[in-house]
């Protein structure tokens, strides 16, 4: 904001400058105009000593008054002092009029010169100033692009990492989108067994003549669905690269390779944010590891079933209640939770707002709050959450559980 000020108030500064500078040279006239002030001088000058004497008696003659002498009565008309004051010295008034004119160039080029020191100076520090935002925002600009470019990677990242490729061999060669020169593909899954991470890899090829945008969402593995990670990756022209993304949660799903994966909501858009391509619905991909393994719902609490969905309250883990959800029908559903009361008071709560594949589980859906019932509940008090569900391909499916009652008294690691 400060430097915006700044460069206001220099260029008000160099207006007002200009201004000065062009009205000093005004004051510079035509040689005619000096003609004419050193003739005024000169008529000026007999106006102030208008006395002569007679040529013919000696008598002193007023010639503002009188036109012959007072005491003779000669006429003054050929007196040769007469005739020299009131006669115009056409050489006398040009050395004047020179004289003035120089005098008057020289002062004009001494504020000229001064002004125009500080218009310069003024003039400089502006463009340095805008030269210098202008070659900012360019880099700037330049370097925003250059971290917006997805960059290649290495699977271990860190020095504390220890990642190791899991064997697999994925249908269609993990292909995930092809078209107008980009390539999206699985290029593998990774595990480090000493800290229980897993990584997935993806491999991007971009042959098209321009910077390509990708996106898309790993919704579920093994038919366990969970918050697996979105990409939205900018693909410089040319680019061949891999990426990788931790996933955090397969040890704890009992994971211990991978069968199948599915993907939704893939696109590929060109830098005008032209869709190029678009998957329609999901995209399923299979491993060679694959055994037709059904996820199995957890132990717990049935809170809820009916021919779309079964849902099993599991328990706490500080301050978020965890549940389980089976979708068992033919689409796909996005679920969340409102309307959470303790003991029958409302509290406000944060619950998940997730995508649940067709036929899949969603492992780990929780609801928090920060409410202080919520925080202080004590075993056996009663939990009551709404889950609402609903379904982009077939909203007449849409439902509500309406409140779903538990009094959990576990803590589950």
């Amino acid at each position: 904001m400060l430097i915006f000020l700044v460069i206001i108030a220099l260029i008000i500064a160099i207006i007002v400058l200009t201004i000065r500078y062009f009205l000093i040279y005004a004051r510079l006239t035509s040689h005619k105009a000096f003609d004419r002030e050193a003739k005024e001088n000169m008529e000026k000058k007999a106006r102030t000593d208008p006395y002569i004497s007679c040529d013919y008696c000696g008598t002193r003659i007023d010639t503002r008054k009188d036109r012959t002498c007072p005491h003779c009565g000669a006429s003054y008309g050929k007196d040769e002092e007469w005739i020299k004051r009131n006669t115009i010295d056409s050489a006398w008034v040009n050395k004047q009029a020179d004289k003035a004119a120089d005098a008057r160039i020289r002062e004009v080029k001494k504020d000229a010169k001064a002004v125009g020191r500080k218009l310069r100076i003024l003039i400089i520090i502006l463009v340095v100033i805008v030269g210098g935002l202008i070659a900012l925002a360019i880099s700037v600009t330049y370097a925003e692009k250059e971290r917006s470019y997805v960059q290649d990677q290495e699977v271990n990242r860190y020095s504390f990492e220890n990642y190791e490729e899991i064997p697999l061999t994925f249908e269609n060669d993990g292909v995930i989108a092809e078209s107008d020169g980009v390539t999206i593909q699985l290029a593998g899954f990774y595990r480090d067994a000493d800290r229980g991470r897993w990584e997935v890899g993806y491999h991007y090829v971009n042959n098209s003549d321009q910077d390509m945008k990708v996106s898309f969402y790993l919704s579920a593995i093994n038919g366990y669905a969970d918050y697996f990670g979105w990409q939205y990756d900018t693909l410089r022209k040319g680019a061949d690269l891999t990426i990788y993304e931790t996933l955090y949660t397969l040890d704890d799903l009992g994971i211990e390779t991978i069968e199948s994966v599915i993907l939704s909501d893939i696109s590929i858009r060109n830098a005008d944010y032209e869709t190029v391509y678009e998957q329609e619905g999901n995209l399923k991909l299979t491993t060679d590891q694959d055994k037709g393994t059904e996820p199995v719902l957890s132990d717990g609490q049935v809170l809820f079933e009916n021919d779309e969905v079964t849902i099993v309250g599991l328990g706490f883990v500080n301050y978020e209640f965890y549940f389980e959800i089976q979708n068992k029908t033919d689409y796909d559903l996005t679920f969340k939770t409102d309307g959470t009361s303790v003991n029958g008071k409302i509290v406000s709560s944060y619950g998940s707002d997730r995508y649940l594949p067709s036929g899949c589980i969603y492992k780990e859906a929780t609801v928090y709050s920060s409410d202080d019932s919520w925080k202080e509940r004590q075993d056996g008090d009663v939990l009551r959450v709404n889950i609402s569900f609903t379904c982009t391909e077939h909203p007449e499916l849409n439902f509500s559980t309406g409140y779903l009652e538990t009094r959990p008294t576990t803590e589950i690691s």
